[in-house]
């Protein structure tokens, strides 16, 4: 459920900070990137775009995802095996875990993982306190997108959960209770020396019905397995919870839009 699943987006997002908050990494540097997932894509970004530096930390609360690696970047996997390119097993929350990271990370990128994460401020406090001073992090999440409410709601549904394959692990998503401004608070409270939050509204559209179900089954398609007998009356619920969370539930075009927040901070 990544709004840009790709990594010229992640090249994108780690450009935007070189260009537009003047990132500048030597060999002196150490990074860390939050939630890489199994693409990596901020790592790659970042590889792909700064020539130089001294550690690079990949973390990902899945083990299983730290297991593949993307063998296509060269530079990528040469700098992992000369453990330049570090790959953990942490979770954003887990305090005890920063605790050996306390002031020693130059720079960190958290692109679309903080809507997996319950307690956000602690994810933020965590960050905080594993940059250097005069270290920046950059963060982007989703502060409320219907997809991931969508996706909650039809695997939790009593008629449908019990063909729920448990083997697999649900992307967890909670909605932020707050808004931008609540953040740049705590923030400004833990005592960064700038900050920069914007919120950011994404239209969302379906020309059809049938685009919309075809999006909505793929993002559950490793998910569940419903007989064939019932196929048809789960696409209907599929259709009918999105359009109701959206607000289509009298016909109309399907409109929603993705609440994102970036923030860029200074500590």
């Amino acid at each position: 459920m990544d709004t840009y699943p790709s990594l010229k987006a992640a090249v994108d997002f780690i450009n935007k900070l070189k260009n537009e908050f003047n990132w500048q990494i030597s060999s002196r540097d150490t990074l860390m990137d939050i939630g890489c997932g199994k693409t990596f894509y901020c790592s790659q970004a970042i590889v792909n775009l700064f020539p130089d530096f001294k550690c690079l930390i990949a973390i990902d609360k899945n083990a299983d995802l730290l297991q593949w690696r993307p063998r296509e970047n060269k530079r990528f996997e040469n700098l992992h095996k000369s453990n330049i390119i570090k790959l953990l097993v942490a979770d954003v929350e887990d305090s005890t875990f920063f605790e050996n990271y306390i002031d020693s990370v130059d720079k960190i990128v958290s692109r679309n993982v903080l809507y997996h994460v319950k307690n956000k401020i602690k994810a933020l406090r965590n960050i905080y306190k594993t940059l250097k001073p005069g270290g920046a992090a950059a963060i982007l999440f989703w502060l409320d997108n219907p997809i991931g409410t969508w996706t909650t709601e039809i695997l939790s549904m009593r008629k449908w959960s019990s063909f729920v394959d448990d083997s697999k692990p649900r992307p967890p998503y909670f909605p932020s209770k707050y808004r931008e401004t609540y953040y740049r608070a705590e923030m400004e409270a833990l005592g960064c020396q700038d900050i920069h939050a914007v919120t950011k509204s994404i239209p969302c559209s379906y020309e059809s019905d049938k685009e919309c179900l075809g999006e909505l089954l793929e993002i559950v398609d490793d998910l569940i397995n419903i007989p064939p007998t019932q196929i048809k009356e789960f696409e209907e619920d599929c259709l009918d919870i999105f359009k109701g969370l959206v607000g289509c539930i009298n016909g109309g075009p399907i409109t929603f839009n993705i609440m994102e927040c970036f923030l860029h901070i200074v500590k």
